[in-house]
């Protein structure tokens, strides 16, 4: 029986007109029963809370893995420059190339005296802490509204 069922058998054991309870044995049941179940939700909320953190960790912990691997790969790649000197290089079983092709980067200086032709915009983004203390304070901003809520904490 899922927590609506069990709801709605706690209601039609109530009289609505007295507010008495037909049956005292079944109506504790049922509360045990809705008790157990939000134990259990409580209990999946934090199971879940504890994975989630431990993923959180994992990514972290690959992403440092993963810069790191990018970082030797540079360094490998510029002593393979140093070594070849700019020369191609193909090992004798295939398995090995190593190519130099000439490219071209953009360097910028100063990038404050460039022209506003040349640099881009994200789009812009609302800031919430700001629009929230206005609104607290009794500013009146079109299209904007304070919203109550209830933020559930499982521990």
């Amino acid at each position: 029986m899922n927590l609506y069922e069990i709801d709605k058998e706690i209601l039609n054991l109530i009289d609505e007109e007295t507010g008495e309870i037909s049956d005292w044995g079944a109506f504790e049941q049922l509360q045990m029963e809705r008790e157990r179940k939000i134990k259990n939700v409580a209990l999946w909320v934090k199971n879940l809370t504890a994975e989630a953190e431990a993923c959180k960790k994992e990514k972290l912990m690959f992403n440092r893995r993963q810069r790191s691997c990018e970082s030797k790969i540079e360094s490998l790649k510029m002593w393979l420059n140093e070594a070849l000197e700019g020369k191609n290089y193909k090992s004798d079983d295939g398995k090995a190339t190593v190519q130099f092709r000439k490219t071209t980067s953009v360097s910028i200086t100063d990038d404050a005296i460039l022209p506003t032709v040349y640099l881009r915009y994200k789009d812009p983004e609302p800031d919430k802490e700001a629009l929230k203390e206005a609104l607290k304070a009794g500013a009146r901003i079109e299209g904007v509204t304070l919203e109550p809520g209830v933020s559930v904490i499982v521990k």
